[in-house]
C-alpha cells in the first residue's frame, strides 16, 4: 500500500485528525479497545459482506451507499483477508465521514487504494488514523520496535502499520 503523500497537506491531516477525535469522543469508542466495526455500528451505519468476485468485481474492496432516508451501508469484500477487512471498514468510512460521494449515492473502491484521487489519499489517511491513533501507535511501536508485532496489537497489516509510520514521521 503506497502512499502518495503529495494529495494531502499537514492542515488537512489536522482537519482528519480532528474529526476523527470529535467523532470519538462522541461515542465514546477509540481503537484498538473498540473494534472498527464497533464504532461504525456506533454511528448507525450497516456493514455486510459481499462476494464481489462471484458478481465478476473480484478487484473491489468496499461499497459504501448512501440513501436518503435509509441507514448507509458498507458493502466490504468477504473474499479480503480479515485485516484488510479491517482497512476497507474504516477507509469507506472515512470515505462516508468526508461527503466523498458528491451526487452519487455510492462510492466503489478498488482494491489498490494507493492510486488515486485526493479523496483516496484522504480515506487511507482517516483509516490509518482512526484505526491505529497517533500517540498510541507511537507508544506501541516504540515499545514493541517490530511492525508486525505492531500490526497485531491493532488489528492491521504490516502495510497499514508501514504507511501510518510514513504519515506521522513525515510530519
Amino acid at each position: 500500500m503506497a502512499i502518495d503523500m503529495s494529495r494531502l497537506s499537514k492542515a488537512k491531516q489536522e482537519n482528519i485528525d480532528s474529526i476523527i477525535d470529535c467523532i470519538l469522543a462522541e461515542i465514546g469508542k477509540t481503537c484498538p479497545e473498540n473494534t472498527i466495526l464497533d464504532i461504525i455500528k456506533s454511528l448507525n451505519i450497516d456493514v455486510l459482506q459481499a462476494d464481489f468476485d462471484a458478481m465478476g468485481m473480484a478487484d473491489v474492496s468496499g461499497v459504501i451507499i448512501r440513501r436518503e432516508n435509509e441507514k448507509p451501508v458498507i458493502f466490504i469484500n468477504e473474499n479480503q483477508s480479515e485485516r484488510r477487512k479491517v482497512f476497507t471498514m474504516a477507509h469507506e468510512l472515512g470515505h462516508f465521514i468526508m461527503n466523498h460521494e458528491g451526487k452519487e449515492n455510492y462510492r466503489l473502491d478498488r482494491q489498490d487504494y494507493s492510486k488515486g484521487s485526493e479523496d483516496e489519499t484522504e480515506a487511507n489517511y482517516f483509516a490509518a488514523s482512526i484505526l491505529m491513533p497517533k500517540k498510541r501507535f507511537i507508544e506501541t511501536y516504540n515499545l514493541l520496535k517490530s511492525e508486525r508485532l505492531t500490526a497485531e496489537y491493532f488489528g492491521v497489516s504490516i502495510a497499514a502499520v508501514r504507511a501510518r509510520k510514513t504519515w506521522i514521521m513525515a510530519n
